[in-house]
């Protein structure tokens, strides 16, 4: 299994605008459609930050590369830059 934690440090003020552009796009629900999809959510910390988690499981690491190159991602990089500071990401493998 390849599994990524994607953390979105969003702009001052953005965290609603994001999150409301994530429904739209509607990027984990077509994202879930993918083949070797396991899980893709998103989540926002309880303390209020302006950040957005972004947990992602695949049967491996080639899926994952694959949904890189869908269209609902294009979408996604298109919008990204109004809301988003930066991007950390991890990766892991897992049995």
């Amino acid at each position: 299994m390849y599994i990524l934690h994607v953390t979105y440090n969003l702009k001052e003020g953005k965290l609603a605008e994001w999150l409301a552009a994530l429904r739209a796009l509607q990027v984990a629900e077509k994202t879930r459609l993918e083949a070797g999809n396991i899980e893709y959510a998103y989540y926002v910390p309880a303390d209020g930050s302006n950040k957005v988690l972004l947990v992602e499981l695949w049967e491996n690491r080639d899926f994952q590369q694959a949904h890189l190159k869908s269209p609902h991602l294009a979408e996604l990089a298109k919008v990204k830059e109004e809301f988003v500071e930066s991007v950390d990401q991890k990766a892991y493998t897992a049995e």
